[in-house]
């Protein structure tokens, strides 16, 4: 039988044919869902039941997939219904199918010996209930102005996880570590008609503890369509991550790319002209991706260099190589003639 796809879907499905069995699920949200009341009334729980074929057999509530499941435990209960009300009282196994996108099918399985004696109610202590089903809290660093979709796993842009305007910062499975500052938080600076709205990530990585990302995204209001991107420490330097933004067409920055991230780079997104521009914030200088920031001054990056800087404002001094080909480099002689040696002052 054709069920509905959904982003986090529960399917009942029994072997005996003659009566009707019924799911129940309790969401963290504390919403009750079956077939007697098919959906919840908030948009922040959008799970609904469906009728499959006559309801002989199989039971389902889903989660479309242009909605988000709420975080948290999900209480999974079944009705026998009229399954063992008639002549045959013998027991039936129920399996319950769990997809959540992204995700291995999880099953749970439970035998019934006698009919349940409440429909409406999925709680711990309810003859119905069979178990628990967790979504844990699992940020994707993405920021949707409307419903989107945006679980793992990552792709490259364009995406159908969304379908509204979104920024794209670094999706990727990062979470809130306990018991640390970690954490989304917001502010606002400026005045009204030029304020800018600030949100900031402290974040771990998921499966490498190890790795931590420290991001900002800002908005300005007398710059409407513009997003801006600023990378103060990311560990993994976006091997794992897709940067863009969704505001109409798709802007991809990178797509696990690595060394696509840099410490105190900037990303500023232009969605009216689907265009993006990449600098190296150096103290109150930018630099171009073919630059590198020292001591607040932007200098060529190349493949090997040697920097030489001191403390005394007066005066100069001069920086000095010689090659292993014996060419010797400096400010009086700021390159050599040689095309296997191209080092240059």
């Amino acid at each position: 039988m054709c069920v509905e796809r959904g982003n986090l879907s529960f399917a009942a499905r029994w072997s005996r044919r003659n009566g009707r069995g019924h799911i129940i699920i309790r969401t963290p949200l504390n919403n009750t869902i079956y077939y007697g009341k098919p959906r919840t009334n908030s948009s922040f729980d959008e799970g609904r039941h469906e009728l499959v074929d006559d309801g002989n057999q199989v039971d389902h509530i889903y989660w479309p997939l242009n909605s988000i499941p709420p975080i948290g435990s999900y209480k999974v209960c079944f009705s026998t219904g009229s399954l063992l009300n008639g002549t045959d009282q013998s027991s039936i196994t129920v399996t319950i199918e769990i997809r959540h996108i992204g995700q291995p099918i999880e099953t749970m399985i439970h035998t019934f010996n006698k009919s349940t004696t409440t429909l409406n109610e999925c709680l711990e202590r309810s003859d119905t209930f069979i178990g628990l089903y967790s979504i844990g809290m699992l940020s994707l660093n993405i920021l949707c102005f409307d419903k989107c979709t945006g679980y793992e796993p990552m792709e490259a842009l364009p995406s159908y996880h969304f379908n509204s305007p979104t920024a794209l910062p670094y999706w990727d499975e990062l979470v809130i570590s306990d018991g640390t500052s970690e954490g989304i938080y917001y502010f606002i600076n400026g005045n009204t008609s030029n304020r800018t709205v600030i949100f900031e990530y402290y974040l771990t990585h998921d499966t490498q503890p190890n790795e931590y990302c420290h991001f900002q995204v800002l908005f300005f209001e007398a710059k409407p369509n513009i997003v801006q991107y600023i990378y103060l420490d990311v560990t993994n330097g976006g091997k794992t991550a897709t940067v863009g933004s969704s505001s109409g067409p798709f802007i991809q920055y990178s797509f696990q790319q690595p060394f696509s991230i840099l410490p105190n780079m900037s990303i500023t997104f232009d969605t009216n002209n689907n265009t993006y521009t990449v600098v190296l914030l150096c103290g109150s200088k930018t630099c171009t991706m073919d630059e590198v920031c020292i001591q607040d001054m932007c200098v060529k990056r190349g493949s090997l260099s040697f920097v030489a800087r001191w403390s005394r404002r007066k005066g100069r001094g001069y920086i000095i190589i010689r090659t292993p080909l014996n060419s010797t480099i400096y400010y009086g002689k700021p390159h050599t003639n040689s095309s296997i040696d191209e080092g240059r002052h």
